[in-house]
């Protein structure tokens, strides 16, 4: 809870945060982005980062795409869903998140729209990786995080107008050196 408080304060404090984060961070490294294909979850499965995120809907549905997806490969993390919106109601999650530990590393669900079907907004998006980027200030060394195409499937966001500059402009701040973001487009064997 204090956690989730945390991150709640940070995000309200705005143009502030800069200067907060700025001083904790190498400027010497710099966030990278990188993209392959394949299946989220098996490369999780096979410790291909230290954590991934995905983007869900504040309606502890998780019935369709990578949701429907985790939910049943990692059911702890709808549990952990539902929790966190009966913990904090419906429309004051959005651009937060939930996590579960597994034995691969951390499981993100990032609140990056209020509800199912096509409504995504890149907003939204930004705040949620916004509040898993800062999770991950002060870690020491490097973090790799493994996210689909947050908001471009269902949500119906292009990603190439939409979410890669989303992630290219969070690079540009500078904030967040210490992660490596791998976008993966699905792809089966």
């Amino acid at each position: 809870m204090l956690e989730i408080i945390t991150t709640m304060i940070i995000l309200a404090l705005g143009v502030g945060i800069y200067r907060i984060v700025k001083k904790s961070v190498n400027t010497e490294i710099n966030m990278t982005i990188t993209q392959t294909e394949g299946d989220l979850l098996d490369l999780f499965s096979k410790k291909a980062f230290s954590a991934i995120a995905h983007g869900c809907n504040c309606t502890n549905v998780m019935g369709a795409g990578i949701a429907k997806q985790i939910r049943g490969k990692y059911p702890e993390a709808y549990i952990a869903d539902r929790e966190f919106v009966a913990g904090y109601g419906f429309e004051c999650i959005i651009g937060l998140y939930s996590y579960i530990d597994t034995k691969n590393g951390k499981l993100f669900n990032l609140y990056t729209q209020l509800l199912p079907g096509a409504n995504a907004r890149t907003t939204y998006i930004r705040l949620a990786l916004d509040s898993l980027f800062i999770y991950y200030t002060n870690s020491e060394g490097r973090i790799k995080i493994g996210i689909p195409l947050i908001g471009c499937g269902i949500g119906g966001l292009n990603y190439e107008h939409d979410l890669l500059p989303l992630v290219k402009d969070m690079k540009s701040t500078g904030l967040y050196n210490n992660i490596d973001l791998v976008i993966v487009h699905y792809k089966t064997k």
